[in-house]
């Protein structure tokens, strides 16, 4: 079945669906066609006729009613009225019969027709008595008519009529039994198609997602191995639709990415190969220059270190000069604040007597309100009732005036000894300024020297320079020797950073029937990694040359700059250089 396209595949399991439903829906209409012609036999044969024997034997009672009435009237106008009851029923009686002789066709229905008719014929020779009797005036003999001969002609004639009745009901009742039974198989016919198409429909769906899905399964197997890098994947695709040849594509794809795969993994082991060799070699020649470097660099950075000892020396004894004035600046400022403090000490003690003072004045005034208050007790006490609320007054007032002097008293008491801490702190603060002077007078006389160590110290310094400058002219013409090595072992490097890109690159992915690429690599990478480019002028810290090399060094080749950052480890090694 593979060998169809997917087009006239799907044609053939939707077209298998749309026909066996067709079939069942030509199925359903031929059932309904019969069941239609069977309502239509019931609906113009069967009830029409159990209608027509329902309205004869409403007519058969309405004679039997009319007779009975007329029996028992007198009025000449109802008895005409009965009699035209009876003459309308007998003529609607006998309309029903030719229907019914006329529609009837079945032996047993005709049969049952025939005994009606016969039964009729006797009812009404029986009746036309009855009318006769009753027209001559004879009630009694009508009456006598009605209850033996009409009655039982009559409850023949209705028996008659119940067997043609139950017959045609009979029949009635077969088809609608036939109808229900005709309705059920329709219904299972139904269902049965239904449940025979639903299955249909899954089988097919199933056949035809199995047909994709299986070929897509394997195309996205086949997309996801490629992407994580495994080209060893195969596909077998067989058949002529498009899934087959979206297979086959695949396969092609990935057959000639293994091959370009494995064409780029021999040259870049190759050059990886080259690219190692290359910086080995240069290896050896960037150690000798390193050693030759190494001494001049020690020598450069002594003098350095000794010129910026001697440069930080004289920065020192500038600001320590600095820093002396200042302090002296201070300590004058100093001293005048420790004056104005001596003022101010003053002026608090003079305002804490006057505090003393008030207190004191407080203190004789709570004393006299406490006489008055115990007077006015004294006062009130002879008053005796009268004065008893004025001595409680009185009492209160002593009371507040006892407390106002107690506390006045402590007050005074604060106040005397702030006063004679205020006096010491003034003595203090007037021996504080005598000492202040005494350092303000120190502090110059170490300015002064520390300014003549400045002056030394720089002298120093600009010595130091000359010597540092004429090192720096000797590093510079090793560094220029060093150069030339640096730009073989930056051309390696470059050359073996571009290889181990290459190999990345290629690592990602499997060959068929081949380990991973990354091991080649990684056998390729050992030797190139233990060999280290010479590091710039500018990381080893060396200052640029004086302007006399400056001139010569133009003449020689620029340094290539770096082409990748350098490991940590080589930083480290270049550190301890």
């Amino acid at each position: 079945m593979n060998k169809l396209k997917l087009a006239p595949r799907m044609a053939f399991a939707f077209g298998l669906q749309v026909t066996i439903t067709a079939i069942l829906v030509a199925l359903a209409i031929i059932t309904a066609r019969g069941i239609e012609t069977e309502f239509k036999e019931v609906q113009n044969n069967y009830l029409p006729k159990i209608f027509t024997l329902t309205e004869w034997e409403s007519e058969i009672n309405q004679i039997a009613r009319s007779t009975r009435t007329m029996l028992i009237m007198e009025d000449a106008a109802d008895l005409a009225e009965q009699r035209q009851k009876i003459e309308s029923s007998r003529a609607e009686i006998k309309k029903y019969a030719e229907d019914l002789e006329a529609s009837i066709v079945s032996p047993q229905g005709k049969a049952a027709l025939a005994e009606l008719i016969k039964v009729r014929a006797t009812f009404i020779q029986d009746l036309d008595e009855f009318l006769a009797l009753h027209a001559k005036g004879d009630k009694e003999g009508a009456r006598k008519q009605l209850l033996t001969e009409l009655r039982i002609t009559q409850l023949a004639y209705i028996k008659a009529m119940d067997t043609l009745t139950d017959q045609q009901k009979a029949m009635l009742e077969s088809a609608g039994t036939r109808v229900s039974e005709a309705i059920a198989q329709e219904t299972t016919l139904l269902i049965g198609g239904l449940v025979v198409v639903v299955l249909l429909c899954v089988a097919m769906s199933w056949w035809l997602v199995r047909s994709i899905m299986t070929p897509m399964k394997q195309a996205l197997a086949l997309s996801e191995a490629v992407a994580q890098g495994d080209l060893s994947h195969t596909i077998q695709a067989e058949g002529r639709d498009e899934m087959a040849v979206l297979m086959r594509s695949l396969g092609a794809m990935s057959q000639s990415l293994s091959d370009v795969v494995s064409t780029v993994r021999v040259n870049a082991e190759a050059v990886a190969t080259a690219s190692a060799q290359i910086a080995q070699g240069t290896q050896d020649l960037s150690q000798r220059t390193e050693e030759q470097a190494s001494s001049l660099q020690e020598t450069a950075s002594s003098m350095e270190e000794l010129g910026s000892t001697v440069k930080n020396n004289a920065d020192n004894a500038r600001q320590a000069s600095q820093l002396a004035n200042q302090a002296s600046g201070v300590a004058q400022h100093g001293g005048s604040v420790v004056a104005d403090v001596v003022n101010t000490m003053g002026e608090i003690n003079h305002s804490s007597r006057q505090i003393s003072d008030i207190i004191g004045v407080i203190d004789g005034i709570a004393f006299q309100t406490n006489i008055l208050a115990l007077n006015a007790a004294v006062e009130a006490a002879r008053a005796g009732e009268q004065g008893r609320g004025f001595a409680v007054v009185a009492g209160e007032v002593r009371n507040l005036a006892q407390r106002s002097a107690e506390a006045a008293k402590e007050i005074k008491s604060l106040i005397s000894a702030s006063v004679e801490k205020v006096e010491k702190g003034s003595a203090l603060v007037d021996r504080a300024g005598k000492t202040m002077t005494e350092v303000v007078h120190s502090i110059q006389r170490v300015s002064d020297l520390v300014g003549e160590i400045s002056t030394s110290t720089a002298e120093q310094s600009d010595g130091m320079s000359q010597v540092g400058t004429a090192v720096s002219q000797m590093d510079q013409v090793t560094q220029q020797n060093a150069a030339l090595v640096e730009e073989s072992a930056a051309a390696a490097e470059s050359l073996r950073s571009q290889a181990q890109q290459l190999m990345k690159s290629v690592a990602h992915f499997k060959l068929s029937g081949q380990a991973a690429v990354g091991q080649a690599f990684a056998r390729q990478s050992e030797p190139a990694a233990s060999v280290r480019a010479l590091p710039s002028p500018e990381s080893r810290g060396v200052r640029p040359a004086a302007p006399s090399v400056a001139s010569h060094a133009a003449a020689k080749p620029a340094t290539p700059g770096r082409t990748e950052a350098s490991t940590p480890a080589q930083d480290a090694e270049w550190e301890t250089f």
